[in-house]
């Protein structure tokens, strides 16, 4: 079973998970419990307020240099910073001064979109969503009991093909 929404919190799943319990039904409670997110960032107390930018805050009061990029992309307007000429002329010292001022990107690459499509691929649902800006989760109407009767059924007929 494959599903495009992806659940965040407890509260979307209503009482379901409360049944569960009081049911003694562990199989559906531990499925409930593994398709919740993961992630701590996605749970309601650590949401931060979108108005309040800490990360410009704490660069400006401390005077942080921009943040040196991961991948520079290589195209015909865009040319990378390379400090590499400056490492051969001047030496070490120089170059620690100019990737401190200028930060060089780690790697350059001409196209790294490729590269991002295959890393996403291998990310579960809800990092791909976090890509795609897709931050809204959905209600899942699905009943498992039912759902799980159903596989029950079809597994019997399999066994009895």
């Amino acid at each position: 079973m494959h599903l495009d929404v992806s659940l965040i919190t407890e509260s979307q799943l209503g009482s379901r998970l409360n049944n569960a319990i009081s049911c003694q039904r562990r199989g559906e409670f531990a499925l409930l419990l593994s398709l919740l997110s993961a992630d701590a960032g996605d749970m309601d107390q650590f949401q931060l307020d979108n108005d309040f930018n800490l990360t410009e805050k704490l660069h400006n009061k401390f005077e942080i240099p921009p943040q040196q990029a991961l991948v520079d992309i290589i195209d015909e307007q865009h040319l990378p910073t390379n400090h590499g000429a400056v490492f051969l002329t001047q030496g070490i010292r120089a170059f620690h001064l100019a990737n401190c001022l200028q930060p060089e990107a780690l790697v350059a690459r001409p196209d790294p979109t490729q590269t991002t499509q295959e890393v996403l691929d291998n990310c579960d649902l809800h990092t791909q969503q976090k890509y795609l800006g897709k931050r809204e989760p959905q209600a899942v109407q699905v009943d498992l009991v039912d759902l799980l009767a159903q596989q029950r059924h079809w597994s019997q007929s399999i066994i009895a093909a």
